[in-house]
């Protein structure tokens, strides 16, 4: 049982914030609702603003999306640049530098096994290259190299030679 500070009458714990009383406001709900309305009256222009500020604040609102859009993306692609930095920041087959282009590769194939183990950690696509990023970042390169997408998929259907790699060989032993 408390004594409200304002309406002065003893009441039950359940009549008070947790809140309130964690700050030191002793005043039951009732009263702080009412205080609430009164001072809402008397100061209309910062009424709206606080409104304004808590709208824009809140999760669901179309500013705080953006505004966490931006800085998820941005966070996105500053890890994106560092890990591709970390392993030499253009392809290693024909030295492609366009960021949008190059793609992380496993050197002797072993993506798919490599991707579960990531995964049991986290779940999900995301999950898995935000981890891949990490290691890389933190210096577990083995076995993973930067291609452009062009020569990761003639790497793919080749059999693991890209093409540009092929066509190397074969002017290295005279054919053309």
């Amino acid at each position: 049982m408390r004594i409200c500070v304002r309406c002065k009458v003893d009441k039950s714990d359940s009549d008070f914030s947790s809140k309130a009383i964690k700050n030191g406001d002793h005043r039951c709900k009732v009263c702080v609702v009412e205080c609430v309305r009164v001072w809402r009256k008397k100061n209309p222009e910062k009424y709206r603003v606080s409104i304004k500020r808590n709208n824009c604040q809140r999760r669901d609102s179309p500013a705080r999306m953006a505004v966490n859009r931006h800085c998820s993306l941005s966070r996105s692609h500053a890890i994106r640049r560092a890990s591709y930095e970390a392993l030499g920041g253009s392809c290693v087959c024909c030295g492609e530098t366009q960021q949008y282009f190059l793609e992380i590769d496993h050197i002797e194939g072993g993506g798919q096994r490599h991707r579960k183990h990531l995964m049991m950690l986290k779940h999900g696509r995301t999950s898995y290259v935000y981890a891949l990023r990490l290691e890389i970042l933190s210096g577990r390169t083995d076995g993973l190299q930067l291609l452009c997408s062009n020569c990761n998929r003639g790497k793919m259907r080749n059999g693991g030679a890209c093409p540009h790699e092929i066509e190397r060989r074969l002017e290295g032993r005279g054919c053309a």
